[in-house]
């Protein structure tokens, strides 16, 4: 449990080098979301590099595209051992993975 207010899968959808996609469910609004969460290193908090995130946050929430999924809600949480966890929540697309789709049709066709 994220917040107290999402409810993560078992296994995570991705993994990157910044950190990792989950499914999950949004237990206020009983829906189905994507949530990334930033890996932070050990240590005390950075409140620099949290305000960037949320910042960058507030620029994709402003997004209105196909290509990019809804920004439903981003934060900073603290997780077990007093770890703390940048995330955004997000809308939850269906589909293929791009690295997936890469493998497949490589090269991508530009349109």
């Amino acid at each position: 449990m994220l917040n107290d207010r999402y409810e993560l899968d078992r296994m995570p959808l991705g993994r990157g080098g910044m950190g990792e996609v989950w499914g999950g469910r949004d237990t206020v609004l009983g829906r189905r979301v994507a949530v990334k969460l930033i890996r932070v290193t050990d240590g005390p908090p950075d409140p620099e590099l949290e305000k960037r995130f949320l910042r960058e946050a507030r620029v994709m929430a402003r997004l209105g595209h196909p290509g990019a999924p809804a920004i439903y809600d981003a934060g900073v949480s603290d997780g077990t051992a007093g770890a703390r966890r940048m995330f955004i929540a997000m809308e939850y697309i269906e589909g293929t993975r791009l690295d997936d789709a890469i493998a497949e049709n490589d090269p991508l066709p530009l349109g």
